[in-house]
């Protein structure tokens, strides 16, 4: 038994030395014109949440009246979703929760790593990758996974120490 606990403390330590952690308001999109992520990327860019990126390349679809779509937003309505604006000034007025009074067009990768991307316009694949920040760069929430780990360190450490004296 003791030697499951200090694995799993050992596990943890090790997760927390490495100083990084996932960062949940961003992540890294490519967008490729092939169906799996081979060739140039036509999108390359971090998105993160609350900020409207205009890229060089826009999205095109066909099948929404030909529409140009050249803004890109962190979507927080699910992992790994972006929404698509035509301007600037329409991703601003969107804000940054979900509105069901407007309608927007969106990607959403079913994970990390590269997807096909079935009816996305001149989209036809995107791979997205999750970006890591420092720990302590921003502020963790109190009930987050980053201070559910110290405190699971913490009370392993001290159940370990606590089964030693019997």
């Amino acid at each position: 038994m003791f030697k499951y606990i200090a694995s799993i403390a050992a596990t943890a330590a090790a997760v927390q030395a490495t100083g990084k952690v996932v960062n949940p308001d961003a992540f890294e999109l490519e967008a490729y014109t092939s169906e799996d992520c081979s060739g140039t990327a036509m999108i390359d860019t971090t998105l993160e949440y609350g900020v409207c990126t205009e890229v060089k390349n826009h999205v095109t679809v066909e099948e929404l009246n030909n529409a140009i779509l050249p803004v890109l937003k962190f979507s927080p309505d699910a992992k790994n979703e972006f929404y698509m604006f035509p301007n600037v000034d329409a991703c601003k007025a969107y804000g940054n929760k979900f509105n069901a009074a407007v309608e927007v067009a969106f990607i959403r990768s079913p994970g990390v790593g590269c997807k096909e991307c079935k009816q996305c316009g001149n989209v036809k694949s995107v791979k997205v990758t999750e970006v890591m920040m420092a720990e302590g760069t921003k502020k963790v929430k109190e009930d987050s996974a980053a201070s559910a780990v110290a405190a699971s360190s913490a009370a392993l450490a001290a159940s370990a120490a606590f089964a030693m004296l019997f």
